[in-house]
C-alpha cells in the first residue's frame, strides 16, 4: 500500500529519462516534445507523474492513445483466447469511448464524499449513461487504517460488483 500523493525523491531530469525509455521501449519518437510542460512541477508523486507523464505528454503530445494499444492487442488476445478483462480505472473520455465500442460493461464507483481538489483533466470524472450501473461507495477516508473496515468495505464492493456482473450476463 503506497500513497499516491506522497513527494519522490526524483527530479524533473529523472522523470524526463525514464519516460524516453519507456517510449523508445513503445518505438515513439520523443524529438518534438515540449517538456517545458513539466517546469512547474515541485512534487514528483505518483499521481502527478502519472497527470503530467502520461496525460499532458504522452497523450497530449505524443499519442492520444498511446496507452490503448496495448491495451486493444491484449483485449484481442484474451478474446481470442475467450477469456474477458477488467480495467480497474479509466480517467480519459476518449478511453472510455474505445472500451464502450469494444462492448465493455461500464461500472462506475463513486464516492462523493472525496473531494480531490485536483483540477487536472484525469480527475473531473467521466459521463455516466443511463445504461451505465453506478455504486456508490460510502468508505470513510479516516478509516483507511482500520483493517476490519477496510475488509467490510472491500467485501461489500465485490458483492456489488458480483451482482452486477451476474444481472449482465458476465459471469
Amino acid at each position: 500500500n503506497y500513497d499516491r500523493e506522497q513527494c519522490l525523491n526524483l527530479t524533473k531530469e529523472q522523470v524526463i529519462e525514464t519516460f524516453k525509455r519507456i517510449l523508445e521501449d513503445l518505438e515513439y519518437e520523443y524529438i518534438y516534445i515540449n517538456w517545458n510542460v513539466l517546469d512547474d512541477i515541485k512534487c514528483w508523486s505518483v499521481r502527478r507523474i502519472m497527470q503530467a507523464i502520461g496525460t499532458d505528454i504522452g497523450c497530449n503530445q505524443v499519442d492520444k492513445n498511446i496507452w490503448m494499444h496495448k491495451m486493444i492487442w491484449q483485449y484481442n488476445r484474451l478474446l481470442y483466447e475467450n477469456k474477458g478483462m477488467i480495467i480497474s480505472d479509466c480517467r480519459q473520455d476518449h478511453e472510455m469511448e474505445i472500451m464502450r465500442n469494444l462492448n465493455a460493461l461500464v461500472i462506475h464507483i463513486i464516492n462523493p464524499t472525496i473531494d480531490y481538489n485536483d483540477d487536472h483533466s484525469t480527475e473531473q470524472g467521466l459521463p455516466i449513461l443511463d445504461s451505465d450501473p453506478v455504486i456508490l461507495n460510502p468508505f470513510d477516508e479516516s478509516q483507511k487504517d482500520n483493517k476490519e473496515y477496510c475488509d467490510f468495505m472491500h467485501k461489500n464492493l465485490c458483492d456489488d460488483i458480483d451482482e452486477i456482473l451476474k444481472n449482465h450476463k458476465v459471469v
